[in-house]
Parts: C-alpha cells; sequence; structure tokens
C-alpha cells in the first residue's frame, strides 16, 4: 500500500487500482469545488451579477427608448404641421418671433412674483406691489 500524503496514509491510499480517500478530505475537495463553481456562477462572465446589471440596464434603455420615440412622434407631427397647416405657421411666428398681422398690437403683459419689487416706468412714482401669481400672458388685439 502506498500513501501520497501523511503518514501511514491517512487522506489518501492508492490500493490495486483505487483511491481511498478519507471523508475529511473527500468534504473538503466537493466544497471547495462548490465554492469554485458557485464564483463562476455568480461572478463569471455570465454570472447572476451580470446577469442583473444587463436587466436594470435594459429597463432604463426602453424607458429612453420609449421617451425618444415619443418625442420623435411629437417633432414627426409639428414638422408635418409646419409643412401642410398655415396656422401652425402663424402660430409659431407669433410665440417665439413675436410676429403681428399690420393693424395688430400686442400687448404683454408680466406680472411679478409675490415678494418683488415692480420696477416702475421712469418718472413714475413707485407703485406698491400687488402679489400676483407668477405668470406672463400675450394679447393679440387688433387696432381700434
Amino acid at each position: 500500500m502506498k500513501s501520497l500524503w501523511g503518514q501511514s496514509g491517512r487522506y489518501l491510499r492508492i490500493r490495486h487500482g483505487t483511491i481511498d480517500v478519507s471523508p475529511k478530505v473527500g468534504r473538503m475537495l466537493l466544497a471547495g469545488v462548490g465554492v469554485f463553481v458557485a464564483a463562476i456562477f455568480i461572478a463569471g462572465d455570465a454570472g447572476l451579477w451580470n446577469l442583473w446589471t444587463a436587466q436594470k440596464t435594459l429597463g432604463r434603455i426602453e424607458q429612453e427608448i420609449s421617451i425618444l420615440e415619443a418625442e420623435t412622434l411629437r417633432l414627426r407631427r409639428e414638422i408635418d404641421a409646419l409643412r401642410n397647416d398655415p396656422f401652425a405657421v402663424e402660430r409659431v411666428a407669433r410665440e417665439m418671433y413675436g410676429y403681428a398681422r399690420p393693424g395688430e398690437r400686442i400687448y404683454r403683459i408680466i406680472t411679478l412674483n409675490v415678494g418683488d419689487e415692480p420696477v416702475p416706468p421712469r418718472g413714475a412714482p413707485p407703485a406698491s406691489p400687488r402679489g400676483a401669481p407668477p405668470t406672463s400672458l400675450d394679447f393679440y388685439g387688433t387696432q381700434p
């Protein structure tokens, strides 16, 4: 009988083509292999950790895609309206560029935030603040 480790073949003995392993060493080997397989399963290239992070990233990207698709649809509709609808072109010209038809006056009413001091025109006495809500409105009226 030959012993590979330890005195008197306590851990591993080879007899006539068979290998005898002590239960303690067998459990340690099995635990080591189990830890190795678990580590690869959890932290490997196709492990659970990478799968979990990939699913989170995929969810975030799908949400961004849906937001961008909605924005694209809105912009396509706006482009179509600007190409085919003269009222849409007029609306953009009035709102963005302050254009008006001949004979129209534009009245822009700007209210102050609560607590802001109004700026009186030059030469006018200072006015008291009214505490109106913060809004800005444009009115398009025709000249009387």
